[in-house]
């Protein structure tokens, strides 16, 4: 069976519907759970969420050259397994 370009964008298209559903329901959790600046918190906490998420995956993305490199260098020089 051969799967269509259509059906590629599929998991992501999945992750990205988990993801808005989750916010979603995190942003109205916390927005109630305010006493005061409910619409404030309903305005703002969908980015606020989404912002630390992509920072941390462009930190993530950016550390892992580095970290592989380090990985790789103690194994050439004998630090594995101390």
């Amino acid at each position: 069976m051969i799967i269509g370009d259509g059906m590629a964008d599929a998991p992501l298209q999945a992750l990205g519907g988990v993801y808005a559903l989750c916010n979603a329901a995190f942003t109205v959790r916390g927005a109630l759970a305010s006493p005061v600046g409910r619409l404030r918190c309903l305005l703002c906490l969908p980015w606020m969420f989404l912002l630390v998420h992509l920072c941390y995956g462009a930190g993530t993305l950016a550390g892992l050259p580095g970290a592989f490199r380090l990985a790789g260098d103690q194994r050439t020089k004998g630090y594995a397994g101390r």
